[in-house]
């Protein structure tokens, strides 16, 4: 099945890492998957993205190719194309306007790229500007497009009800998501929408956790953007409470952001410098290296809201006990056993989890191995892309007009 993705700037940017998996199961499986990113920002694409890169169709946002080919197919289909510009635009904040109208002529292209490709199914990546390009793209070539919706997208809604409504199906990566889109999408959520998570490569093979150095030294790891609401500076004052105790836990940041010297500013005054380690962007093909190294024993994610963090899926399935905050999707993640769920901003109960680990060797190999189970259970990726194929290929019930095939 030739299958176009429109990410938001994969194969280029390091945010969508995360979907490497799903299209190289789908890749090893036969399908023909090309991406279509919105940006193109990153100089070098992440290692494990660059086998999608000669796969990639792209035309800056103000381009001959952009406009000239959009141009060529609103000519060709230009009821189409005003009727669903008008969907995606009415009844939405300016910024979305704005962002909508932007995206249009380059969405006319890709309609017209992936009807020459011979497309069989497009799917936005993000139910905001990815989704507003798939569905002006599917609707005016008549090719059958669908979304995936993560958390601030559904949050921060960009046309969702004429989405939905449109959509051949719309995948949402957690419960949380999904009932988190209930308010505003109503009852098209219950007829277009499911859940389908996102997925990770799993290796059967038994993993132990790693044993802990001597004494109580804890070697501790977060892999998160450094921006505001992933919380790392709660997880800094927390490690300088364990300092006060004379327990030595390491820090290892694992990504780059704009947070970055207000956070080495807050280790050097806590005293920390001697602990706390940034590693900066680092390649995901390196840092799951590091991780099956044994590099690391605990990982930890303070965020202050989150959809479902792949990231702490990743560690999950390399048996790293995780301590995380309950918002958002987590929970679905860490309730029963798979791991250590703490309130948001709450340095005691950081500090009382990262205690836990070091106290009790037991209750850490525990935590290890039921979040591994859980991994295997929920976001083994060959399910994860079972659920998409099947969706993906699933007839169309009742074929709307702007669904019908056409050519050129």
């Amino acid at each position: 099945m030739k299958l176009l993705y429109v990410t938001a700037s994969l194969p280029y940017g390091t945010t969508e890492v995360f979907a490497v998996p799903e299209l190289q199961e789908l890749t090893r499986r036969g399908h023909e998957v090309r991406l279509a990113p919105m940006s193109r920002y990153a100089a070098t694409p992440p290692s494990d993205a660059l086998p999608f890169v000669p796969h990639t169709l792209y035309a800056p946002l103000v381009s001959a190719a952009s406009f000239g080919g959009g141009a060529a197919q609103f000519v060709r289909r230009p009821g189409r194309a005003v009727g669903v510009l008008r969907r995606v635009l009415e009844g939405q904040k300016r910024d979305v306007v704005e962002k909508n109208l932007a995206v249009f002529p380059r969405a006319l292209w890709l309609a017209r790229v992936a009807r020459a490709w011979g497309a069989e199914h497009i799917h936005g990546y993000w139910a905001s500007v990815a989704a507003t390009a798939a569905m002006i793209a599917g609707e005016v070539s008549g090719i059958p497009w669908s979304f995936t919706a993560h958390r601030w997208d559904i949050v921060q809604p960009n046309a969702l009800p004429a989405k939905l409504e449109s959509a051949h199906f719309a995948r949402f990566i957690s419960q949380d998501g999904f009932e988190r889109a209930r308010p505003v999408a109503g009852s098209l959520l219950d007829e277009k929408g499911v859940v389908i998570r996102m997925g990770v490569p799993l290796d059967a093979a038994a993993v132990e956790p790693t044993p802990l150095p001597e004494g109580t030294h804890l070697r501790v790891v977060c892999t998160a953007t450094l921006i505001p609401r992933k919380g790392h500076r709660y997880l800094l004052a927390a490690l300088a409470e364990l300092k006060r105790r004379d327990l030595c836990v390491t820090l290892t940041l694992a990504g780059g952001g704009e947070l970055r010297e207000e956070l080495e500013a807050q280790v050097r005054e806590l005293g920390l410098s001697d602990r706390v380690t940034f590693l900066g962007n680092v390649d995901h093909a390196e840092l799951l290296r590091l991780y099956a190294s044994g590099a690391f024993d605990a990982f930890v994610l303070p965020s202050l809201h989150e959809g479902i963090s792949v990231a702490v899926m990743e560690a999950m399935s390399h048996a790293l006990p995780v301590i995380a905050t309950d918002v958002g999707g987590t929970k679905e993640l860490l309730t029963e056993g798979a791991g250590l769920l703490v309130p948001a901003e709450d340095v005691s109960a950081l500090v009382e989890a990262l205690l836990e680990l070091i106290s009790h060797p037991e209750r850490r190999a525990r935590l290890a191995q039921t979040g591994r189970a859980r991994v295997f259970e929920l976001h083994d990726v060959r399910r994860i892309v079972d659920a998409l194929e099947a969706r993906f290929s699933e007839p169309l019930v009742a074929p709307s007009a702007q669904q019908e095939t056409v050519p050129l």
